[in-house]
């Protein structure tokens, strides 16, 4: 979600080829970006969806569909969780790349992420070079998210979970 340039989302997919990528971003500019770059480097299996999250994720062709969905730097984690919770099939993992300092946003999330039918499964600590400490926070799909979820366009960041 909130693809950006493409990172991590194209990062993962160089690295694994046998992949199938979806990224998912709102800005038209860096969806071409996205695009061009995808096509230039003949990349397989990736396609590029130019819209907000909680418009897509209402979408039949990508609710409850994916077997991950991943989000860096986009917005808090209640934020997060319901604009990536929805995509997630059962059992799913929804995994956000957070600051290492984050155990209040994570623990402000908790009634957002079991609302959605979902549950922490891990948080893993590292370290990038420079010194950089983050976190990752694994979180499992375990129940169906109710229908209502996303809620509508900037609904969520002005008024989280």
């Amino acid at each position: 979600m909130g693809s950006g340039p493409g990172i991590p989302g194209i990062l993962l997919k160089l690295y694994r080829k046998d992949i199938t990528l979806t990224l998912v971003e709102s800005v038209r500019k860096k969806t071409d970006f996205i695009e061009q770059f995808v096509q230039k480097m003949n990349l397989m299996n990736v396609a590029v969806v130019n819209e907000r999250a909680e418009t897509a994720a209402g979408d039949p062709a990508h609710r409850n569909s994916y077997d991950i969905a991943v989000a860096r730097a986009v917005s808090s984690l209640r934020v997060l969780s319901e604009l990536c919770i929805p995509f997630l099939k059962m059992k799913g993992l929804f995994i956000a790349m957070k600051g290492r300092q984050s155990e209040k946003e994570i623990a402000e999330a908790q009634r957002a992420i079991k609302t959605l039918g979902a549950e922490i499964e891990r948080e893993w600590d590292y370290t990038l070079r420079g010194d950089m400490e983050r976190k990752l926070v694994v979180i499992r799909k375990i129940l169906a998210t109710p229908e209502k979820y996303p809620r509508k366009p900037g609904v969520p960041a002005k008024n989280p979970l």
